[in-house]
């Protein structure tokens, strides 16, 4: 196994790293430091003989990132088990991916998934805590695949699903990498109709009440990907509520159906009360009832109303955790919360609605029954700013990310 092999290499003192010292060094320490000198009198490297030195390597988003000097023996063929052969066999997986994605060979979903599977073998948690440094890279038209890059290449792609572990996050291909539209705000129109006796009066049309469109910031790399799991398991337990029970008879699992049908906000609600990330005062205090709609707390839409005004304020939005997601950046993940708007993809026009990804292959959502989502329906609304969504961030990156998202 390849984890067993880096571990045995990383507490190998063939392995340990290249230090000179001043004070008291040995002969072969001062040949090695020698000959890594006069191999580097140009362009300094760094000389690190280690797992570490190349997992730092591989997180590096600067492009002139210098490569670690591996260590190579001298022998002219080597053993493909031993540890030698493994740590070369990393270094140009690494190597292969810092290149960037190949147009017209990859997507964005299959660089992601290379990456992603990489990052597994150097032991980075989580994984797609990689992404970010990856997802603008493209190789160079002129560089074209050596015999060894496409070797690689189609190693990786063959095994980018480690067994046991679910596909946790889904490109959207229409938008990922996009610009984002120029929204016009709308105004407030005045129209002259007539009344039931044939007297003309003025009439005023309220603009549709959106949140702002979100900011092109990454914010993957800075999820919490263990309560993101959670919330999903927890809606598909919840969402199961609307299977029939044992011994239910028609007419009373129908009558339950009637009550469960029209509330997805309830259901996320729930959702979210179980893991302790819903705040009454925050997502429904930011959003009164008023004259005209006293149902504006509790309708669907207003969720990204009120994460809108929370995030604009540092202080307001350290009191939770979730932090919108753009899709034209990132990718749709397992547990994010999707918001849609009103008047848009069939939901309901006046209170839109609201889910929580469950599984992205296939592409599912849970709120208060499972339903499949469509990515054209995605696209859609992202194009007319009436989709958010929103995904929770790990606490030590809240502060940095206060206005994630806006």
């Amino acid at each position: 196994m390849i984890f067993s092999l880096l571990a045995a290499l990383a507490l190998s003192p063939l392995f340990a790293e290249t230090q000179v010292r001043t004070s008291s060094s040995t002969a072969g320490f001062m040949a090695a430091a020698a000959e890594v000198s006069s191999a580097t009198a140009a362009a300094p490297v760094a000389t690190v003989n280690s797992v570490t030195a190349l997992r730092s390597w591989f997180m590096d988003d600067a492009e002139t990132a210098p490569e670690p000097a591996v260590f190579r023996s001298t022998e002219t063929s080597v053993d493909k088990s031993s540890e030698t052969a493994a740590l070369r066999a990393l270094a140009g997986q690494v190597r292969f991916l810092r290149r960037g994605r190949v147009a017209g060979l990859d997507d964005w979903q299959a660089y992601s998934e290379m990456t992603a599977l990489v990052a597994r073998r150097l032991e980075i948690k989580p994984a797609e805590s990689a992404l970010p440094a990856y997802r603008g890279r493209l190789r160079k038209a002129e560089d074209a695949l050596t015999p060894e890059e496409k070797a690689i290449h189609d190693e990786l792609l063959a095994n980018d699903k480690a067994p046991g572990i679910a596909k946790r996050y889904l490109f959207i291909a229409d938008l990922v990498g996009t610009p984002s539209p120029a929204f016009e705000i709308q105004k407030r129109r005045t129209i002259i109709v007539k009344n039931k006796k044939g007297k003309k009066i003025k009439k005023v049309i309220e603009p549709p009440e959106l949140a702002p469109p979100p900011e092109s910031i990454s914010v993957v790399g800075r999820i919490d990907w263990t309560r993101a799991d959670e919330l999903a398991e927890v809606a598909d337990d919840n969402a199961h509520g609307w299977d029939r029970k044992p011994k239910e008879s028609l007419r009373r699992y129908n009558r339950r159906l009637r009550h469960l049908r029209a509330h997805c906000y309830e259901w996320v609600r729930h959702d979210l009360e179980a893991l302790g990330i819903w705040d009454a005062n925050l997502f429904r205090g930011f959003v009164p009832p008023t004259r005209r709609d006293r149902q504006r707390p509790i309708r669907a839409a207003s969720f990204a109303l009120a994460m809108a005004k929370i995030t604009s304020s540092e202080k307001i939005a350290a009191k939770t955790a979730l932090r919108e997601l753009n899709l034209r950046v990132d990718p749709l993940v397992r547990g994010a919360i999707v918001v849609f708007a009103p008047k848009i993809c069939d939901y309901n026009a006046r209170d839109g609605h609201i889910e929580i990804i469950t599984s992205v292959e296939p592409l599912q959502a849970a709120s208060f029954k499972f339903h499949p989502v469509k990515t054209e329906c995605l696209v859609k609304a992202a194009n007319e700013n009436k989709v958010h969504v929103y995904v929770p961030l790990r606490r030590s990156d809240q502060t940095t990310a206060a206005v994630g998202g806006r």
